[in-house]
């Protein structure tokens, strides 16, 4: 929805992980650009137009980004919507003094809670700003994750001065909702002081640009904000 109406009234192909191949094929593409897929799929989107896969890992949006601008021949307008980014990062981290602030991400899966680090794509998103972020989130990729389990007993490392928050569908806005009224999460300082925030977690968790700015707009509001 973030990406706004127009792309909805694309017709649809399938899935990423399964696009129907006639579906592709009446579309006459000059070019199929994907983030990845199977050695057969990738075969038989070949067989259809010229077949480009720039990557998954949030970790490396930025690349992935750029590597898309090379494949379109637009290598230079690419670079200069990252740098409009970078720049709006920055003013929006000098406006809100950003790196006063300590702030934590957690997601709730249906698994259970979760933090993020500093590179995951919010992460980095923060860190483009100045933002602080509380000790135990301070850390990037370990065991190729970029999240870390949070002790539902002992929640100690989801708290900072602010705490954003979202929800992982339906399971994880179940799971969430639940947990916040555990004395627990209610003991957190950010949560008894009114300092948390939630948001989509569509845009949080899809990197790219236009969610990076979306994100900073979200920032805005909660960085140095109260909730209700």
């Amino acid at each position: 929805d973030y990406l706004g109406t127009g792309i909805g009234q694309l017709p649809s192909v399938g899935t990423g992980g399964e696009p129907e191949l006639d579906l592709v094929a009446q579309s006459r593409p000059d070019l199929i650009l994907g983030s990845a897929v199977d050695s057969d799929l990738y075969a038989q989107l070949g067989d259809i137009a010229p077949n480009v896969t720039v990557g998954t890992d949030p970790v490396f949006w930025r690349d992935q980004f750029l590597r898309v601008g090379d494949t379109l021949g637009r290598r230079v307008a690419a670079q200069q919507v990252l740098d409009a980014y970078s720049a709006e990062a920055a003013d929006t981290g000098r406006a809100l003094a950003s790196s006063q602030t300590q702030a934590s991400i957690v997601r709730f899966t249906g698994d259970g809670p979760v933090v993020e680090g500093t590179a995951s794509f919010a992460g980095q998103v923060l860190a483009d700003t100045g933002a602080a972020r509380p000790p135990a989130q301070r850390f990037g990729v370990v065991d190729g994750r970029s999240y870390q389990a949070v002790d539902t007993d002992d929640p100690a490392v989801a708290d900072a001065d602010v705490i954003i928050v979202r929800f992982d569908g339906d399971a994880g806005l179940e799971n969430g909702t639940e947990y916040m009224k555990t004395d627990q999460w209610l003991d957190l300082g950010a949560v008894s002081d009114s300092r948390l925030f939630a948001v989509t977690d569509e845009v949080w968790s899809t990197p790219g640009p236009v969610a990076a700015r979306a994100v900073l707009a979200d920032l805005k509001v909660a960085l140095n904000g109260y909730s209700n």
